[in-house]
């Protein structure tokens, strides 16, 4: 029986993505385990661990219908394009013989992640991470950071590929 039997794979549609799902699937592969494939859909505002979303409201701030409605559009279309790279990639994964399941979360990665990872029982999470160092990855949010730190399972953080 192999150390890992279910791998959880954050995933979103940036080049190191690729990366990140091929060492995922190699690990998969080698240790014979499950391969979740997740795509966090974030929301259309911005989200820091320093400052919380504030949420419109109150008579100074009102959104119209229209403002609503393309909101939800754009929305719904950032969750079929996420979809269908995920059926991509479970492609991939399956024919090389990994068993693939796939799941969307709408909401702040690095808690989602955490949050799929402690629902599904996985026992392991591979992430990527931006290059981000000191203040910056402070600053920008980083993921992998605060998965590493908040998650219920061991993390491989997958460094980014260097570029001459």
């Amino acid at each position: 029986m192999s150390s890992f039997s279910k791998i959880l794979v954050a995933v979103d549609r940036s080049s190191a993505s690729e990366d990140v799902f091929v060492k995922a699937l190699e690990l998969a592969r080698s240790t014979q385990a499950k391969l979740v494939l997740l795509s966090a859909i974030v929301p259309d505002y911005g989200v820091s661990y320093l400052n919380p979303p504030i949420y419109p409201g109150g008579a100074a701030i009102s959104i119209t219908d229209v403002a609503i409605k393309t909101y939800l559009e754009r929305q719904e279309q950032e969750r079929i394009h996420s979809l269908e790279f995920l059926n991509g990639l479970a492609t991939r994964a399956n024919a090389v013989g990994v068993i693939t399941e796939i799941n969307q979360q709408l909401g702040d990665p690095a808690r989602s992640i955490c949050d799929v990872a402690d629902t599904l029982s996985v026992d392991l999470i591979v992430v990527g991470r931006r290059g981000y160092s000191g203040l910056n990855e402070l600053w920008m949010s980083s993921v992998s950071n605060y998965v590493l730190h908040h998650a219920p399972c061991s993390v491989l953080v997958i460094q980014p590929v260097a570029t001459a």
